[in-house]
């Protein structure tokens, strides 16, 4: 049985704090698109680039959720953060889930350094 949109995003954010790539990359579906203003990564091996890169970038990096927002395959959730190196005090991903795994995600943030 397929999860919920919801309870993909739940076990999505649980390997997300845990830093597991292996959990975390297997909600993605093999062509999946992570969008942000400053680019787009396309891939699973692009996608782990970008979670590579922003672990190294905000060292420590501590999420706290805001607000949820579900409809059927699509996701808002807004949340704030705090690192070693930023603050991020606003930040909103979109995510379209389908067939078990996240096709389409939308990042962004409004960082502040440290």
């Amino acid at each position: 049985m397929a999860r919920s949109t919801q309870k993909v995003f739940e076990d999505h954010a649980m390997a997300l704090a845990s830093g597991d790539m292996d959990k975390l990359l297997a909600d993605y579906a093999e062509d999946a698109i992570i969008l942000t203003l400053d680019g787009s990564y396309i891939g699973k091996e692009a996608i782990q680039a970008f979670f590579e890169g922003s672990s190294a970038s905000m060292p420590n990096l501590q999420f706290t959720p805001g607000g949820l927002a579900v409809e059927d395959d699509t996701l808002v959730v807004y949340w704030s953060a705090d690192s070693d190196t930023v603050s991020i005090p606003d930040g909103v991903d979109t995510l379209i889930i389908r067939d078990d795994k996240i096709q389409r995600q939308t990042v962004w943030i409004k960082a502040v350094p440290k």
